[in-house]
């Protein structure tokens, strides 16, 4: 009951157009299980939700998906999303630092309420307004988060999982109605199938390739900038992968020559050679991106030691020759 109040009928709605005292009055204790929880009871270690399948057993319980980034970093992204969304601004030199510092969490927070000022009023005279308006957009924000941006998914007894980029969707009506999890659909209205479907994978590989070449939570700043463009763009999320290319190609052209891969934040297999790589990471190459899977094919390929690293050279030209005119084509001068 609670979700269709939120989200619509088919739990897919983003708007949250509606009053603080609209989603106040969905959430009114007593209406799980005939059971009222107080924050005090659901902070406590041994709380355990019951669900349709019986009570959840905290860590033992099967993960399906598993976010990029944990709950602080995520608080960290949507503080900054919201400030620049909602137009919040902050008294002269009293800005954010620039990396995602989960330790300086509250800080930042608080610098934002004593500091930040909002429809020309400040924001520490009318804290409850603040609390309401950043909650409601928190929401929207997790609501955007999981539906676009890509996550880890694990099936069966798969524990290195893939990247995925999916939704939530719903089947059947009333008390039949049941969820389940489709590719995220970025499309126009009445667009084809066909035209729209390829749109998930683009999207994926290339959310996938900003990841790995960023493995600090702290510098994952790609996230916060999707966030913002899906906020100021709604009718044209579609367009998505060309925002995540844009960001990615902005990078290359920002650092790719001036510094190497390892200060860009790119991962441990940088420091490996392509053979070693293949031999301590075959699973991760085989299901990595396409410059990993193409090398893993060339080195499987290849009988001597002075052919693979010839093939491998030849590989390495050809890809840094593709980067430079895509980042040419995305990035006119």
């Amino acid at each position: 009951a609670e979700r269709e109040e939120i989200f619509g009928d088919k739990w897919s709605s983003d708007k949250l157009s509606g009053s603080w005292s609209h989603y106040a009055g969905c959430l009114k204790m007593g209406q799980r299980a005939d059971k009222e929880f107080s924050v005090k009871d659901i902070v406590k270690p041994s709380f355990r939700v019951e669900t349709a399948d019986g009570v959840q057993e905290g860590d033992r319980t099967p993960i399906r998906f598993d976010s990029i980034i944990g709950f602080p970093h995520f608080l960290l992204h949507i503080l900054r999303v919201f400030l620049r969304v909602e137009n919040v601004s902050l008294s002269k030199g009293s800005g954010l630092g620039r990396l995602l510092d989960d330790k300086r969490l509250l800080a930042d927070y608080n610098k934002v309420i004593a500091c930040g000022q909002m429809g020309a009023k400040p924001i520490k005279e009318n804290k409850a307004s603040f609390a309401r308006k950043f909650i409601l957009f928190l929401l929207r924000s997790r609501f955007l988060f999981d539906q676009f941006i890509i996550k880890r998914e694990y099936a069966g007894d798969d524990q290195e999982g893939v990247w995925s980029l999916k939704e939530l969707c719903t089947a059947g009506a009333g008390y039949k109605k049941k969820a389940y999890y489709a590719n995220t659909r970025l499309r126009y209205e009445n667009e084809w199938e066909k035209t729209y479907t390829p749109r998930n994978k683009e999207c994926l590989m290339i959310q996938s390739a900003l990841r790995v070449s960023y493995t600090s939570p702290k510098v994952m700043h790609w996230i916060t900038e999707l966030l913002v463009w899906l906020f100021d763009n709604e009718t044209e999320r579609p367009k998505l992968a060309d925002k995540a290319e844009r960001i990615a190609a902005e990078a290359v052209a920002e650092g790719f020559f001036e510094k190497s891969l390892e200060e860009m934040g790119a991962y441990d297999l940088q420091e490996y050679k392509p053979e070693s790589k293949m031999k301590s990471y075959k699973k991760m190459v085989q299901k990595g991106s396409l410059k990993l899977r193409i090398m893993g094919d060339i080195i499987e390929g290849c009988s001597s030691e002075a052919w693979k690293q010839r093939k491998c050279d030849d590989h390495e030209k050809d890809m840094i020759s593709i980067l430079i005119q895509r980042v040419g084509e995305i990035l006119p001068e």
